[in-house]
């Protein structure tokens, strides 16, 4: 299982991402195998599903799934590159889509490919222009601790 915590921004039009955060790497049993901190490299792609305010939540809070790439360390060295699959039920989401992460390890044969319930939320962000319309959003993205188990259905927040 993983515990992965974080935050950062993303931008569509020049596809990137920063952001930073913490992981966790457990076995089954719970004894800890590896942690460190990832570091979000760029962004792969980002669907929208709209304005929370369907749900009478903020309009500025947006549903959505993001792909980012992000590289995890280990004692500040870089040991594997990632794909952060992080996806917000808010807005209009497509049949399937669940909120929370995935973590696919790449070159590593690990992938917490099990997506776990958690709190994930979108918010658009406009960067001082009056009139959206004049110039595509930049996206925050918070995303908070939750553990992805590849051994189990039932995620565990902590």
């Amino acid at each position: 299982m993983v515990a992965v915590a974080g935050m950062g921004t993303f931008d569509i039009r020049s596809m990137t991402a920063t952001g930073d955060g913490t992981f966790v790497h457990k076995m089954a049993d719970g004894t800890p195998r590896a942690s460190g901190t990832w570091h979000a490299t760029r962004l792969l792609a980002f669907h929208s599903f709209g304005s929370g305010s369907a749900q009478g939540l903020p309009s500025n809070f947006e549903g959505g799934l993001a792909l980012i790439q992000v590289t995890l360390k280990v004692h500040d060295t870089p040991v594997f590159n990632a794909v952060l699959k992080v996806g917000c039920e808010l807005g209009n989401p497509p049949g399937g889509i669940h909120e929370g992460i995935e973590l696919t390890v790449l070159g590593a044969g690990i992938n917490f490919n099990e997506n776990a319930s958690g709190f994930t939320l979108f918010i658009l962000q406009y960067n001082g222009f009056v009139n959206p319309r004049k110039k595509p959003p930049l996206f925050g993205i918070a995303f908070f601790e939750l553990r992805v188990n590849p051994f189990s259905r039932s995620p565990i927040l902590l």
